[in-house]
């Protein structure tokens, strides 16, 4: 008899029995997990396509009606939610919606997975499989603190437990901290040595400290051990671990070869880099977008009609479209174009520097509510629900006041501020040849990174400073804040190379410093205006 048939036997067997029990809630939890395991077989069947056919979408769905049921019956069980959990977890990737029944298609489900591994630990705080498994979806979603602490609690409880030492071990590799991985990757195979995955894991920590020889050898262990059961393994370290001893040996001709290729692939960046930049640069689009939909949600909870909330929305609509003139200009533009818009500074769409500075931090800090895309900073800022919901019906309150307004708001629910503007409303810059709008979309990604990576900081700890200062030669702008240099996200780069490009334009070049978890980005650039009244 097949592996299906069998299943498909004890799912017939328990239906039977569901028939003449069906308040029994531990049937429906067997036959779940049978249900489980038939929808993973037709997945291994089918190659584990993007597209289910019937027979998988309707095991999926038996498996999840089953858990549903188990619980509706006992809902005080806490192995019935690490259960349902665990389905949801397991095959996270495999949530779809119905198409006619023809087309699903996949996505992550870790929010439910973790409601009820949450749900499972409020049951029993010593449920050990619900903070294992918890601590797999914090470190899938890269909030490796929160996984940390789910594995240290999956220790205590089960000392010897070989995966959960790789799994703290993973978190400790991308969080930079290989000393403590490697710790981790040590016990992990002490306690089970024909681990493959642990053998790869701690190859790749062997390979990041450039110890090669322990890299290649790890790596040809875990291939001899199968290494591919589990948890997915990147082969393309053990690909160069295949020539660790010539890595070490032929270490200056790679080095001189690199450099070729480094070259080459220069020349290929400055074609498509402006492609590419405007391509990816949706998240600043969006920023923006946030200057029409709070004044919008103003308007809604207005009796009257308010002129000046209308002007506000369209005023954020005009800075949306000239955004993508502005990229345009900033691959084609000069520093000419400063000077000009310096002179040329009476139009309707001219931006004093105090008012770009505002403006940027206010893009900034809205973006701290959009769980989509800044999911990670958002926890961190509002670690509990009320407090997200009640910080976000005060910023739609208060997010049109000037710099003033908003101190209060940001010292209660972000950071420290310190912010200098000296005289930087003196600075009005005219917009002719996007020069304002380029200078708002600089410091808009200056100060956006600087209130993401605040977030991670102890919240005693979290400051932001804008410092503004001119003279007779130059502007300059310092914007500092705490940081916590262990951790790591996952990041395109995109914003740093759109610092760099705005900052070509101005004949300048960001300085950045980190010490002493400050984080500080300065650039300075020519006083535009003191130049043309002379």
């Amino acid at each position: 008899m097949t592996q299906l048939a069998e299943f498909n036997e004890k799912i017939r067997e328990l239906t039977e029995k569901i028939a003449s029990e069906p308040e029994n809630a531990s049937l429906y939890m067997e036959r779940a997990e049978f249900y489980r395991q038939q929808f993973e077989a037709y997945c291994q069947q089918s190659g584990n396509v993007m597209v289910f056919d019937d027979r998988e979408s309707d095991a999926f769905d038996n498996a999840l009606k089953d858990y549903n049921k188990a619980i509706q019956l006992n809902p005080k069980s806490a192995d019935a939610y690490v259960s349902r959990g665990n389905l949801y977890a397991r095959i996270g990737y495999v949530k779809y919606k119905y198409t006619s029944r023809i087309g699903k298609f996949r996505c992550y489900f870790r929010d439910e997975a973790l409601e009820d591994y949450n749900k499972a630990i409020e049951l029993d705080p010593e449920c050990a499989e619900a903070y294992f498994k918890r601590g797999d979806c914090y470190f899938e979603i890269e909030e490796y603190y929160e996984a940390l602490k789910d594995y240290d609690k999956y220790i205590k409880l089960n000392p010897n437990s070989s995966d959960a030492y790789a799994g703290r071990g993973d978190c400790y590799y991308f969080m930079g901290n290989y000393k403590e991985a490697l710790n981790d990757y040590n016990k992990a195979i002490e306690f089970n040595p024909e681990c493959g995955y642990c053998y790869n894991s701690r190859g790749h920590c062997y390979f990041d400290m450039k110890k090669y020889i322990e890299a290649s050898e790890d790596f040809h262990k875990a291939n001899l051990l199968d290494a591919y059961n589990d948890r997915e393994i990147d082969p393309d370290p053990m690909m160069k671990a295949d020539f660790s001893a010539k890595m070490e040996a032929d270490h200056l001709a790679e080095r001189e070869r690199s450099e070729i290729e480094h070259q080459k692939a220069i020349a290929q960046a400055r074609v498509d880099e402006r492609n590419k930049v405007i391509q990816d640069l949706s998240h600043s689009i969006k920023n923006l977008i946030s200057t029409v939909i709070d004044p919008l949600e103003n308007l809604k909870q207005e009796k009257l009609v308010n002129p000046q909330v209308i002007e506000n929305a369209l005023r954020g609509a005009n800075l949306v479209r000239e955004i993508v003139n502005a990229m345009n200009l900033s691959f084609k533009g000069t520093i000419d174009d400063f000077y000009y818009d310096a002179k040329h500074n009476e139009g309707k769409d001219r931006l004093n520097l105090q008012s770009v500075l505002v403006q940027s931090l206010k893009y900034s800090v809205g973006n701290m509510f959009d769980g989509k895309y800044f999911n990670s900073f958002m926890r961190k800022y509002f670690p509990e629900k009320n407090i997200y919901l009640e910080a976000k019906s005060e910023w739609t309150n208060i997010s049109q006041s000037e710099y003033s307004g908003i101190q209060s708001f940001l010292q209660k629910y972000f950071f420290e501020t310190d912010i200098v503007f000296s005289d930087a409303d003196k600075f009005v810059m005219g917009n002719e040849k996007g020069s304002g709008i380029k200078l708002m979309i600089l410091f808009q990604e200056i100060i956006l990174n600087a209130v993401k990576y605040a977030a991670f900081a102890d919240r005693e700890k979290r400051f932001l400073r804008i410092h503004f200062l001119s003279d007779e030669k130059d502007i300059s702008v310092k914007v500092e804040n705490a940081f916590e240099p262990t951790v790591k996200t996952k990041t395109s780069g995109i914003g740093h190379v759109i610092i760099d490009n705005f900052a070509k334009l101005l004949k300048a070049k960001p300085v950045v410093t980190k010490e002493n978890h400050v984080y500080s980005v300065a650039i300075r650039f020519p006083n535009f205006w003191k130049e043309q009244s002379e």
